[in-house]
C-alpha cells in the first residue's frame, strides 16, 4: 500500500541553522510556497527533486541574511505567482483569484442555456 503513495517514501531534508528564529522563519516560508511540479502541494511536504532545491536555497538565503519579503520575491520572479499559496491581488494573480468563482458560475450558465435550448426543442 505505501508503494502506490510515493510521498510516504520521501525524506526531507533538515538543516541546522545558525539562529533559532531562522529555524521558525523557514518553516512559516515552507507553508507559503507550493511545489512548482506537484499540483497544489507545499514546499514543506513535496518530495520533487526541485522542492529539495528550493527548501536547500531557502535555506541558504535565510542564512546569508535574506529577508521574508526578498525570498518571496526571488521565488515568484523565478517560478512566477503560483508559487505562493495566496499570492498578492493585482492585475496578473488576478484571474488565479476570480477563477474559483467565475468557472462554476460560467458552467452553471452553461448548464442552464443547455437546458433552456433542450426544452425549447421539445
Amino acid at each position: 500500500m505505501l508503494a502506490s503513495f510515493p510521498s510516504a517514501w520521501a525524506v526531507l531534508e533538515s538543516y541546522d541553522f545558525s539562529h533559532p528564529q531562522l529555524q521558525e522563519r523557514y518553516q512559516q516560508l515552507l507553508r507559503q510556497l507550493r511545489c512548482p511540479v506537484c499540483p497544489n502541494q507545499a514546499l514543506d511536504s513535496s518530495p520533487a527533486p526541485l522542492s529539495a532545491d528550493l527548501r536547500r536555497e531557502l535555506h541558504q538565503m535565510l542564512e546569508q541574511g535574506y529577508d521574508d519579503q526578498q525570498i518571496l520575491q526571488v521565488m515568484v520572479e523565478r517560478y512566477g505567482p503560483g508559487v505562493r499559496y495566496s499570492p498578492p491581488i493585482n492585475r496578473v494573480t488576478l484571474a488565479l483569484w476570480l477563477a474559483p468563482v467565475i468557472l462554476p458560475l460560467l458552467g452553471l450558465l452553461l448548464l442552464w442555456l443547455y437546458l433552456r435550448r433542450r426544452a425549447e426543442d421539445d
